[in-house]
């Protein structure tokens, strides 16, 4: 990759789909989280982008070279999957994250919040994952 994106996706183990109650992540292999707390999955020999704030899991390439050397860089990808512009403007006002921190939005965009600047905030990703999944259900 060449590039560091000082914290796009901070580099923590796995979570306990147990600990936070996502049936929907039963198993799945997770490869990558954002600091927005959406995940890349990997689920029956492919790659699955789980967008934790909707609930939607995107399928892409299954190769992992395309993945890693391409997908997670393209600059547009950054912007609108990462939300790097975002991610820059929260570093700037909340800090670094902590290995088990997220940015999240409140009120939550499934209860009619919006995925913007005014609206993040620093949290507990563990708890802030459990909790969209149970608005999400």
């Amino acid at each position: 990759m060449g590039k560091d994106y000082c914290g796009l996706w901070p580099q923590t183990g796995p979570f306990s789909t147990q600990t936070i109650g996502l049936n929907w992540m039963a198993h799945r292999i997770e490869v990558v989280r954002t600091a927005f707390a959406s995940v890349c999955l990997w689920h029956n020999e492919r790659f699955l982008w789980l967008n934790v704030h909707t609930g939607k899991a995107t399928p892409f390439n299954p190769r992992i070279d395309i993945m890693f050397d391409s997908t997670l860089i393209e600059t547009n990808f950054r912007k609108s999957v990462l939300l790097e512009p975002l991610f820059q403007k929260a570093v700037g006002r909340f800090g670094n994250l902590g290995p088990d921190e997220c940015f999240g939005f409140a009120p939550l965009p499934a209860l009619g919040g919006a995925m913007d600047e005014e609206y993040i905030f620093k949290t507990q990703m563990r708890e802030y994952v459990g909790l969209v999944g149970h608005v999400l259900g």
